[in-house]
């Protein structure tokens, strides 16, 4: 009987897939152990709920070229993801020079997790881990993804960042658009009422003008006499070039720092914090 059953769970271990590494690993030692474990409950309650997976991962420095490469291998080789096309996200930190990468896979993934979505998520825990605040953070990454999950249009009328601003956007993507439109409409309406007015003083000085027949009729009766000489410039041609670079944005500029990428079933952005 003894051995019947070691084979039944033998024949178990086998067929069932094990995942290298928990949804939390705290490898930079940030988390208390009571901390790590409550999020390890939360993000495992939200992947039996919807059936994605959510992890979190501190390292004290990455190995590589960059931070987002080094989380896309931590991600295929710990096995993360649930169902055959390993959805989930990861957020993982750097603490030696203060780096993050948050990571998407799958199609569940890349639908829900837009850019947008990320910059939004970003934002909320990169303000508390400017601060230090740890375990707050990855709580705020948890209940945002779990939101999302929930609701794919939580964040639509999300406040948004300006790359490089300092302040945020509050209006809703339809709202700076009607906002926009609004501003182009008043500035034509007042530039066409400026061109009006000057076209009509012009017109109103050159009525009183005569048609000359020969060209001595514009000259004064004293003959042309030229006392002062000068040249004025009245246009300047200016030729500039586009030179292609690079840029990323800076994380202190909110959800919109960071660079986003995307290639090899993965999507996401890294900066700092």
């Amino acid at each position: 009987m003894k051995r019947w059953m070691m084979l039944v769970c033998l024949a178990l271990v086998l067929v069932i897939p094990v995942h290298a590494a928990g949804t939390v690993s705290d490898e930079a030692g940030i988390l208390s152990q009571a901390e790590a474990l409550r999020l390890e409950a939360r993000a495992k309650a939200i992947e039996e709920t919807y059936g994605f997976g959510v992890y979190i991962a501190t390292v004290a420095d990455f190995s590589g070229a960059d931070i987002y490469t080094f989380t896309t291998e931590w991600y295929l080789e710990r096995n993360l993801g649930v169902g055959a096309d390993g959805d989930g996200i990861l957020l993982l930190l750097s603490m030696a020079e203060r780096d993050y990468a948050l990571v998407v896979h799958g199609q569940t993934g890349q639908a829900l997790f837009t850019s947008r979505n990320q910059d939004v998520i970003s934002e909320h825990f990169l303000d508390d881990f400017r601060d230090g605040r740890w375990a707050d953070g990855f709580t705020d990454y948890l209940e945002d993804c779990e939101a999302l999950l929930e609701d794919p249009n939580v964040f639509q009328d999300e406040p948004v960042w300006e790359a490089g601003g300092s302040d945020p956007v509050y209006e809703s993507y339809s709202e700076q658009s009607r906002f926009s439109v609004g501003k182009v409409l008043v500035v034509l309406a007042v530039s066409l009422l400026a061109a009006g007015i000057t076209c009509g003083a012009f017109y109103g000085q050159m009525r009183t003008a005569k048609v000359k027949s020969t060209a001595n009729d514009y000259m004064s009766p004293e003959g042309l006499k030229l006392t002062v000489r000068q040249d004025i410039f009245t246009h300047r041609t200016e030729h500039r070039r586009t030179i292609d670079t690079e840029t990323h944005s800076n994380s202190g500029s909110g959800g919109g720092g960071g660079t986003h990428h995307s290639g090899g079933g993965f999507s996401g952005k890294s900066g700092k914090f």
